[in-house]
């Protein structure tokens, strides 16, 4: 699939994911490759955020350069989606394969109550 094609179904996805400020996200795509940069509240959303990057289908990779606010660790996913690995900025590399499920989630994504 072309790259803007991707960007752009990613950046519909996190903006009807009501657990994301999708406003506070830039997205790039290369070669199917995404890049998420931003600042945002809390790991959590770090991690819906990613997810929903994964769950677009067509990407080959998603790499996280997402910050909590206040914080100097990112929470990165590796691009090549392997194994939790350390980013070297202090915070945990891991893939976003949607293995999540929305746990920890208590109310439906997109439901709008």
């Amino acid at each position: 699939r072309p790259d803007e094609e991707l960007r752009e179904e990613i950046q519909e996805a996190l903006f009807y994911d009501t657990w994301v400020d999708a406003d506070a996200i830039t997205v790039e795509v290369s070669e199917g490759i995404v890049t998420l940069r931003g600042e945002l509240p809390d790991y959590d959303e770090i991690r819906y955020a990613t997810d929903d990057a994964w769950d677009v289908e067509g990407v080959r990779g998603v790499r996280s350069e997402l910050t909590v606010r206040g914080s100097m660790a990112r929470f990165g996913a590796g691009a090549s989606g392997g194994a939790a690995q350390e980013d070297g900025a202090g915070g945990a590399a891991a893939q976003g394969s949607g293995s999540s499920g929305g746990q920890g989630r208590s109310k439906k994504k997109g439901s709008g109550s």
